[in-house]
């Protein structure tokens, strides 16, 4: 069963809010800016704003399969609720931990750096599919119990919280790394702006 928007718990419409803003943010990132500055590091050991977002990417799509299986048990169990739901003590501390602004630096393990990064509208037509899957699994767990079930973290497997913590590591993660890419995009206006100037 799926839900309208109208018909979502208010965690829920504000997780959908979460996924809509970060969408707004992402897209505005590549608004007029160069070409090659979408792919340029600002520092050779800091990733590029398209590394940023494709990041975003590699992780959604870790995080959809598990997401879809927690879905899956819960509604076999019949594990229903609207709300409120709590975050677990773990979700809860990577939550904190993954809000910007960032103070801490975390290392990715392999499987999310980003290999390589495409052109910024490809980068973004991929974000875009991810964040309407997203918004369709929020939908789809209407009238789940998100705080019964546990997701294993797709970033160390012996890690696990509940899908409730699960969705706010996911878009506390994503308001981290899009900060950072806002960030190298005003490094990168302000380098430019000095080189005109010299």
């Amino acid at each position: 069963m799926t839900a309208s928007g109208h018909d979502l718990p208010p965690q829920l419409l504000a997780l959908e809010a979460e996924l809509a803003e970060a969408r707004s943010r992402a897209h505005r990132l590549a608004a007029g800016l160069p070409a090659e500055d979408w792919s340029r590091r600002p520092a050779p050991q800091r990733w590029s704003i398209g590394e940023q977002v494709v990041h975003l990417n590699l992780t959604s799509r870790a995080y959809l399969p598990r997401l879809e299986e927690a879905l899956a048990k819960a509604r076999e169990e019949g594990l229903v609720g609207d709300g409120p739901f709590r975050r677990d003590f773990l979700g809860w501390v990577l939550g904190r931990l993954m809000e910007p602004p960032v103070r801490m630096r975390i290392r990715t393990s392999a499987p999310f750096v980003p290999a390589s990064v495409e052109a910024a509208s490809e980068t973004l037509a991929e974000f875009d599919r991810l964040q309407d899957a997203l918004s369709g699994l929020v939908r789809r767990f209407a009238g789940v119990a998100l705080d019964r079930v546990d997701v294993a973290s797709p970033f160390d497997a012996r890690l696990r919280y509940n899908i409730y913590s699960s969705l706010r590591i996911l878009t506390a993660h994503q308001r981290r790394h899009l900060w950072l890419a806002e960030r190298i995009r005003m490094e990168l206006a302000e380098a430019s702006a000095l080189e005109v100037a010299i």
